[in-house]
């Protein structure tokens, strides 16, 4: 079965639930830019609530593989990066077992 788009539940959507949790620390997302070329680039996002980590995502995306990769590959690859820090602290989605990465 492939990826269908309406299955899937935006990163910014997920974020903003993640940011919305009561919690009595604050939170972060930290991304990490851990290789670039013109080609090619490696972003690492790591959640955290107060000093503790919750969950890392990794994404790594080329230029010009993808219609958004042609002119945003740097930006699409951090987003996902976050996207998949999300998935990893449990916000997958509005359905977990349709992860889609």
């Amino acid at each position: 079965m492939g990826f269908n788009l309406d299955d899937y539940e935006p990163v910014a959507v997920r974020l903003a639930r993640w940011l919305e949790q009561p919690t009595d620390q604050p939170k972060r997302v930290i991304t990490h830019l851990v290789h670039y070329t013109d080609e090619r680039c490696v972003f690492r996002a790591e959640l955290f609530i107060g000093d503790t980590l919750i969950a890392t995502g990794w994404e790594e995306e080329t230029r010009g593989s993808s219609p958004v990769n042609r002119t945003s590959h740097l930006a699409n690859c951090e987003t996902s990066s976050v996207g998949r820090a999300l998935s990893n602290a449990g916000l997958a989605g509005s359905d977990p077992t349709k992860r889609p990465s």
